[in-house]
């Protein structure tokens, strides 16, 4: 009997349909490895012009407050990098240099390609290694605000915080922050020793925090605080631990400090104890601008990775 035989096309299916997968990942692979490398399209040197941006700056700017953008400055994290650890020029540098980076771009304009384009310029003797994500979570107002204090604009000082708010009772950053630990006993590796005073302290805190605390909040909370730049997954493991590694690891880093309790040491006094391997970068300022309730919700938030 005459063997039977496909007709050509059905013969062909299989390779049709290798190739055909093989051009879907090829296709996510190339689109994954351009948003993971950083790439951006700020503007070319040839094309800047003192106009340049300014389209879509000058709407930005009206009714923007460079107090505010202080405080987003902080609140978004930037302090981490631009403070004083040399990982990015410092904000004092920023303001006094915004306008001579990119001549002939204006100051206001370059804060803001630097911001939304940061690989479009390397300030020269830094990285490329500023976050490609503020685009997608920083809101136009607050852009705007953080333009006005990056360019330079003078503010008021920043308000005080309310007394009746229990985390502004005896929660100092700052300079302030660092006088008030030098009266602890530090270890031998600069860490303040824990005391029967300062345990229970920390841990009657946390159960106050966390009590009626919702983690369901705490992934946009930990966005709107700028705490991903640095603990989020482009970040994490280079600049700091990721969120599930500080849920899970939170109850063996300061024996006998519970999970929660050293979770709050950890954001409202991070000098008082640095994690072997990392830099001590974590701002200090989060006393000053974290309400009761987000605090309890981040802390409350990151504990549920504890059981991952």
């Amino acid at each position: 009997m005459a063997e039977q035989t496909q007709p050509a096309d059905m013969s062909r299916w299989p390779l049709v349909i290798a190739g055909g997968f093989f051009l879907i990942m090829l296709a996510i692979f190339v689109v994954a490895f351009i948003v993971l490398s950083g790439e951006d399209t700020g503007m070319d040197a040839d094309d800047i012009t003192e106009t340049a941006y300014m389209d879509i700056v000058t709407p930005l700017l009206v009714d923007a407050d460079p107090e505010r953008g202080r405080e987003h400055f902080q609140r978004y994290g930037c302090t981490a990098c631009h403070g004083n650890q040399n990982l990015a020029p410092a904000v004092d540098v920023m303001i006094a240099s915004a306008g001579e980076r990119r001549p002939p771009m204006q100051a206001v304009a370059y804060i803001y390609e630097s911001i939304i384009y940061p690989g479009a310029f390397v300030v020269p003797g830094y990285q490329n290694n500023m976050p490609r994500t503020y685009s997608d979570t920083i809101d136009e107002a607050h852009l705007g605000d953080l333009i006005a204090f990056l360019s330079g604009v003078e503010a008021e000082p920043a308000p005080e915080i309310p007394e009746d708010d229990p985390l502004s009772i005896e929660t100092p950053s700052g300079d302030d922050a660092t006088d008030a630990d030098e009266e602890f006993a530090l270890s031998a590796d600069g860490n303040v020793i824990l005391t029967p005073a300062l345990i229970r302290e920390y841990e009657d805190l946390a159960e106050f925090l966390l009590a009626g605390a919702n983690p369901e909040r705490g992934p946009e909370l930990v966005i709107e605080y700028g705490c991903s730049v640095c603990h989020g997954d482009l970040a994490a493991g280079i600049l700091a631990a990721g969120y599930a590694e500080m849920g899970q690891m939170a109850a063996e880093r300061r024996p006998p400090l519970s999970a929660a309790a050293y979770l709050y040491e950890a954001i409202i006094y991070p000098r008082r104890n640095t994690v072997e391997g990392w830099d001590d970068n974590m701002p200090d300022d989060y006393a000053e601008m974290i309400s009761t309730v987000d605090l309890g919700d981040i802390i409350a938030y990151l504990l549920t990775y504890a059981d991952e």
